[in-house]
């Protein structure tokens, strides 16, 4: 199954879930909230996965914590 996203005019909102519903069994129509406090919600989502990804397969460069609180102290050392 994958999920889309269909934007679809207010004024015809009803009749595009009368046309979904009477023509297909295989469609769920659901409102995800999600878009409500994020429009770029399955972009975000898309990117967070990679970079989770990339992760696990240790295929991206990771910086330790003591390392970048040591840049954060020489950087505010620098410009104080």
């Amino acid at each position: 199954m994958q999920t889309i996203s269909v934007e679809v005019k207010d004024e015809y909102v009803r009749s595009f879930i009368n046309y979904i519903e009477s023509n297909n069994e295989n469609i769920t129509i659901a409102n995800n909230e999600n878009f409500d406090y994020d429009p770029y919600f399955n972009e975000r989502q898309k990117e967070l996965h990679k970079i989770r990804d990339e992760i696990k397969n240790n295929t991206i460069d990771m910086v330790s914590h003591n390392e970048i609180w040591g840049n954060i102290k020489k950087h505010l050392k620098e410009n104080s």
